[in-house]
């Protein structure tokens, strides 16, 4: 976990803490619990707890405003004492939390009653001075006995418990290690790798390093330059192909036919503006994007790869589903590994071969129907691919592990799309109308023939009659030319 900046500062009925977030940090009332004189913030992947000597009351009038434009969440705790004064709150790690521990061994009371202790006494004064000597002997012996036996009893309660954790869930949390940062410090490299929409994000995982692998496929996002991420994301590609998979996909789905020969979907309609559609639009931050000429049709490239991730979703699943976040990221190169190509062939045969390896169907014509439909889709008047980036923005906006892409991505892309310049977009159609026709199987850099003809092969050596030949056509079911 890592300690946000914050400060802290007061007026007559509360003391404010201010905690500084990332841009794209969600933010949700059960992030922020107060317990007694303790305020904790706990959003992935930060950390805060604060503890008050003087009295925090918990009346109703607690609240939080965040402040998006000077990325600050202020937290108003108010004071049970209105108008006392919270001393020494420039002193911020007089605040942290102490770490601890608690103990679930029981702690036995071992001193003795007045009224035993008297019963005692006279006991002890009638009898002689070697009983007496015997007496002690008698009473050692039996308190040694008796801790052996409460170590016994305990070592027997731990072995039948395992792992019994010795702090309550709230101690655990209360247990994180927490250090003042200096804002100071948090300079900017200008020369760390950019990415994101055109290139304009950099150092977004300084504070996200263990979460990375759940955001984008490429390793070391901050250090690695756009050769390095090229060479991560062949050297994936070519080592994650599973070849069973796809013989499978290509000669046993059994929903081949009913998905590629569909055509009804929604972009195809000229239809209104659903109310989801509506309500995700009127809810955008409102970004000024600003980009030049010459990087517009680059921008293109990469929104043709995002949806190309989002039509192959939505041709195979037919609507959005939790996964449909990480198939989106998947497929798209600028996605999961920030590549940006600016080939267009290298582009598709990228967007193609990805659906190859990754997602839940790897099947050839699935992939050219893709392709085809994301060709259709940009030769569309612009609003139609208004509504796509929207229904991204609202399928990672739900997205647990994956939320960070709008503000990577899509929270640009939405305020850019709106104004983007369309004759660019037609050339770029223009260009890749004139290739696409290069994109074949040979092409691709997987052996893709070579698995076919080897389920071919295997096929054609079972004796005839075997079911899994197709007996009308004498071939393999599902087999391409």
């Amino acid at each position: 976990m890592i300690t946000p900046y914050f400060s802290l500062t007061q007026n007559n009925e509360y003391v404010i803490v201010h905690i500084k977030i990332p841009p794209y940090q969600q933010f949700g009332v059960e992030d922020i619990q107060i317990d007694n004189n303790t305020m904790i913030y706990h959003s992935e992947p930060y950390f805060l707890s604060l503890t008050f000597k003087n009295d925090i009351a918990k009346d109703g009038t607690e609240k939080a405003e965040i402040d998006r434009l000077e990325c600050k969440l202020h937290v108003y705790l108010p004071k049970e004492h209105k108008g006392e004064v919270f001393p020494d709150l420039d002193m911020l790690p007089l605040f942290l939390t102490k770490k601890k521990i608690l103990s679930r061994v029981q702690v036995i009371n071992t001193t003795p009653s007045a009224e035993k202790e008297k019963i005692e006494h006279e006991v002890i004064k009638e009898i002689t001075p070697e009983e007496q000597e015997l007496i002690d002997k008698m009473q050692r012996l039996e308190k040694l006995r008796q801790e052996n036996e409460n170590k016994r009893s305990s070592n027997e309660k731990i072995r039948k418990e395992e792992k019994l954790d010795f702090i309550s869930r709230d101690d655990l949390i209360l247990g994180e290690d927490q250090q003042i940062r200096d804002e100071t410090e948090d300079t900017v490299n200008i020369f760390a790798p950019k990415y994101g929409f055109n290139g304009s994000h950099s150092e977004f995982f300084k504070d996200l390093q263990q979460n990375s692998f759940e955001i984008v496929m490429l390793r070391n996002p901050d250090q690695t330059d756009s050769k390095g991420r090229r060479k991560q994301r062949i050297n994936d590609e070519f080592n994650s192909f599973d070849k069973d998979r796809y013989i499978c996909d290509t000669f046993e789905w059994d929903n081949e036919e009913d998905v590629l020969k569909n055509n009804s979907f929604w972009w195809k309609e000229d239809r209104d503006w659903t109310d989801e559609e509506r309500n995700e639009f009127g809810s955008l931050d409102k970004i000024e994007v600003l980009v030049s000429n010459e990087e517009v049709i680059q921008i293109y490239k990469d929104l043709f790869g995002i949806v190309y991730g989002y039509l192959y979703d939505q041709i195979v699943m037919g609507e959005s589903t939790v996964e449909s976040g990480w198939t989106i990221a998947t497929l798209s190169p600028v996605m999961s590994y920030f590549d940006r190509i600016d080939d267009v062939v290298d582009l598709m045969e990228t967007c193609v071969r990805r659906s190859l390896i990754y997602p839940v169907v790897r099947n050839w014509e699935l992939s050219i129907k893709t392709l085809e439909e994301t060709i259709e889709v940009f030769k569309k008047r612009r609003v139609v691919l208004m509504k796509i980036l929207l229904r991204l923005h609202r399928i990672y906006k739900l997205d647990e592990l994956k939320h960070y892409m709008n503000y990577l991505f899509f929270d640009e892309y939405c305020n850019w799309i709106q104004s983007a310049d369309d004759q660019i977009r037609h050339q770029l159609v223009l260009m890749i109308e004139e290739v696409k026709g290069k994109i074949c199987k040979e092409c691709i850099g997987l052996p893709l023939q070579d698995a076919e003809q080897e389920y071919i092969d295997y096929i054609a050596s079972i004796p005839d009659g075997d079911d899994i030949m197709n007996e009308e056509e004498n071939e393999p079911r599902g087999y391409i030319d």
